[in-house]
């Protein structure tokens, strides 16, 4: 039962993709989703069994490998963090496979797309299954090469291939840095298995070792290592371009990758490796700032992003930033609550997303979009709730989770919990993470009010009468398109319904019931999932809400009056002031325009610094690794080099003259070290 889920996805592949053409579309349609929603069932009663039952797994499948002192076996570990995320991937997975019966119907490679997805579902149950690192990482890469897949599925499209391939390179730097842990892991720990790991490190940490000095500065390379391979698979700040860009697969890819899978994995493998962090509080304090910046970084740019999927992909981006920043602060029960709350909802926006553009002849500027409430009231409702959620609204299931996070950073700097978290630092972190607060809320207003309630075409054309001929013909071009792209509007059936409905009834209930069992006081739900080292006089498990409640009380009321204001008053202008700067991008002498200007290209300043370093680094690993070592020391020590010697020795052998002693002897000399060469 425990490998079903492995299997049935794994199945689900091989059957698609091999017989997918003989069996027909619409039926391996159906066989992969109805296999998802098996793999679905068997993780319910397994997180029934592992967290309701209280009885954690560990089953050795077979012997992998053996080399020397290196033993790996191929094992599952099931506990609480591994069952919750069986059951998000699972169901996510599903969802997107049942929405993409009626998505991609007009696609005549729906069956490649299908057997993609259910490769993709599959090495993320791999990787969050996995009883040590090794195998963890064979399900890192394989999520990361089926993010290729997918992200280029439209082949034929260059923007798609660019994408596909600036995913892959900035993948490649978080999974160079976690295979280069490896070698110090098994250096330091003499295995791979996550349990020797951690029992290791805690009783290092505790009851000391011989040289604790040397073992510290290994133990805080790893962690650097662990932390920038989370950072390339989690677009956190640095590595995060790829993210947005992803946006040029199909809609369920997009669905898929920003809410249960790929982008996850980084949250999952800095929870699983709680144990090698909270030995060296130091590195923790790398994760808070990764995160802060990245919170705010993203939530600033999506303020300015005119692409629907896009502010959606941003705002993946910023959701991440609060995950990680919360496993800094020693939150891992708070980040791995808020990723559950966040997959629900983002899969919703996603795919509703993808259901107005299907809807509204494939546009995704929502410049263009408009009054769509009146035609796709269901969307307008799952649009609205799933960017309430995403803001942190009263009673939303982001409410419930991401709230939590910004308390607990208070929580964290006003109780001096650490000496390693300098009280300045975490001010101005903490400063920026509540600024994204914010950000969120003006692009999940200018979404839904931009998509569903603006271009007001009465008050449009008396706004065009006062404008300059050039501005004139512009502003009509682009109404007469909202009204041919109206004409052209079409719905989805039941398979883009029901998905919608799904995850909007979880997205509705999901942070209220969870939410005593994940985070509350004295809960046993996680068991040893992860753990919190004891920051002040040994004292296990501070309730940090308890002994700081008044003051987090007080800063959550001013927090949501700020909230409701900025709301208001977003709506009013979105709806009201400055339609020609909000839809059409019009020119401008303003310093508000100045400062649109300078974001909506990204940061185009930070941008290329990036691209400067990854050039200097991409030359220099090319003339060194490539040209240096490949071309220059092991083809020439190596096959090039063996060629060689032999020629220029047969010819020294056809010189030579048999009849006299001397070079008799030479030939056999020769023809003995051929042999011993040989031999050896």
């Amino acid at each position: 039962m425990y490998i079903a889920p492995l299997y049935l996805t794994f199945i689900s592949f091989f059957i698609s993709i091999v017989f997918g053409r003989n069996i027909g579309t619409r039926y391996v349609c159906f066989f992969t989703s109805f296999l998802l929603l098996i793999s679905f069932f068997v993780s319910l009663f397994i997180y029934y069994e592992v967290v309701i039952s209280s009885s954690p797994c560990l089953l050795n499948i077979f012997d992998w490998f053996y080399v020397d002192l290196v033993d790996v076996n191929w094992v599952l570990y099931y506990d609480s963090l591994t069952a919750t995320m069986l059951l998000v991937v699972t169901f996510i997975s599903f969802c997107a496979h049942l929405y993409s019966i009626e998505y991609m119907s007009s696609d005549p490679h729906q069956v490649r797309f299908m057997s993609y997805l259910s490769l993709f579902t599959f090495f993320m149950l791999v990787l969050v299954t996995s009883g040590n690192i090794i195998q963890l990482f064979v399900g890192w890469e394989g999520v990361g090469i089926c993010s290729y897949l997918l992200i280029n599925f439209w082949y034929t499209r260059l923007k798609a291939n660019k994408s596909a391939m600036m995913a892959v390179l900035a993948n490649r730097v978080g999974d160079l840095a976690l295979l280069v842990s490896f070698g110090f892991i098994f250096f330091l720990y003499k295995s791979f298995d996550f349990d020797v790991l951690f029992a290791y490190s805690y009783g290092n940490f505790y009851y000391g070792h011989n040289n604790f000095i040397y073992h510290n500065y290994i133990s805080n390379i790893i962690n650097v290592l662990l932390i920038i391979g989370a950072v390339g698979k989690s677009a956190q700040i640095g590595l995060h371009m790829w993210l947005p860009e992803a946006m040029e697969g199909p809609t369920p890819v997009s669905s898929l990758i920003h809410a249960a899978t790929m982008v996850t994995a980084g949250i999952f493998l800095i929870i699983r490796c709680s144990y090698l962090f909270e030995v060296l509080p130091e590195s923790l304090l790398w994760i808070v700032f990764i995160g802060s910046i990245t919170t705010f970084f993203a939530s600033s740019i999506g303020v300015v992003q005119n692409d629907l999927k896009k502010i959606i992909a941003y705002s993946t981006c910023s959701q991440l930033g609060y995950m990680f920043l919360a496993c800094g602060l020693s939150g891992y029960n708070y980040s791995i609550f808020h990723l559950f709350n966040h997959a629900f909802f983002k899969a919703l926006l996603f795919l509703t997303a993808g259901y107005i553009i299907h809807s509204f002849s494939n546009e995704q500027d929502i410049r263009k979009m408009g009054v769509l409430y009146k035609f796709l009231p269901l969307a307008n409702i799952m649009i609205l709730y799933g960017s309430l959620s995403l803001i942190g609204f009263d009673f939303t299931s982001g409410y419930y989770s991401k709230d939590k996070i910004i308390e607990l950073f208070y929580n964290r700097y006003s109780l001096s919990i650490s000496d390693s978290f300098d009280f300045n630092i975490l001010i101005s972190l903490q400063f920026l993470s509540t600024v994204a607060i914010y950000c969120t809320l003006l692009y999940s207003i200018k979404l839904s009010t931009l998509v569903f309630y603006g271009l007001n075409l009465n008050g449009y054309y008396k706004y065009i009468s006062s404008l300059k001929s050039n501005y004139k013909d512009y502003f009509i071009f682009n109404i007469n398109f909202f009204n041919i792209n109206i004409k052209k509007m079409h719905y989805g059936n039941l398979f883009i319904y029901i998905p919608l409905f799904l995850l909007f009834l979880l997205s509705l209930i999901s942070g209220f019931l969870f939410r005593d069992i994940m985070i509350g006081e004295g809960t046993l739900y996680w068991g040893e999932s992860f753990y919190i080292s004891n920051f002040e006089n040994n004292i296990i498990n501070i309730d940090y809400n308890i002994i700081n409640y008044e003051y987090n009380e007080y800063f959550k009321g001013i927090l949501h009056k700020w909230v409701l204001y900025i709301l208001f008053v977003s709506i009013y202008i979105y709806y009201t002031i400055f339609p020609e700067i909000v839809y059409f991008s019009v020119k401008s002498s303003t310093y508000l325009i100045q400062i649109k200007k300078y974001l909506i290209e990204k940061y185009i300043i930070f941008n290329k610094l990036i691209e400067v370093v990854s050039y200097i680094l991409f030359k220099i690993s090319y003339y060194v690794s490539y040209i240096l070592i490949d071309k220059g020391i092991l083809e020439r020590v190596g096959p090039f080099g063996i060629y060689r010697a032999f020629s220029y020795l047969l010819l020294d052998v056809k010189k030579i003259n048999l009849y006299y002693t001397s070079n008799l002897f030479k030939f056999y000399l020769i023809s003995f070290f051929i042999l011993l060469l040989l031999f050896i």
